[in-house]
């Protein structure tokens, strides 16, 4: 045990072994920057990620304050809608009654035009 200690302490190491170790550790180094850089591309993209999901949580924020402004001006405008219809059914009634009594006096018309070529036939034949 202590004439191996002793033989390690001074054994050299080969030159070979010291270059592959070498070659292993550079390895292991670009390896390692390489992750580094993924990482930083990967904070990027999150910082970019959360600055669009800051956005659309705005544009959501705001499209949900109009669309319940436009609820409030039409539950507010609801009995002047209604109050509308009921005015436009009253007139489209006063129409409708007015359309019947035009057809009523066409027809009234009519039989006044042929009445009075009634009696100008019999006035024709009083004469003759």
């Amino acid at each position: 045990s202590v004439w191996y200690c002793a033989n390690k302490a001074s054994a050299t190491v080969p030159a070979e072994m010291v270059t592959n170790l070498q070659q292993r550790l550079d390895a292991q180094v670009i390896k390692c920057q390489f992750l580094q850089n993924l990482i930083a591309q990967q904070k990027s993209k999150i910082a970019s990620m959360s600055e669009s999901h800051r956005e659309l949580q705005f544009f959501y924020e705001r499209d949900s304050a109009q669309k319940d402004q436009y609820i409030c001006a039409l539950a507010f405008k609801e009995p002047e809608i209604k109050e509308l219809d009921e005015e436009l059914l009253v007139v489209n009634t006063d129409r409708n009654a007015k359309i019947e009594e035009i057809a009523l006096l066409k027809n009234n018309e009519q039989e006044f035009q042929d009445e009075i070529e009634h009696l100008q036939d019999m006035i024709s034949a009083n004469a003759k």
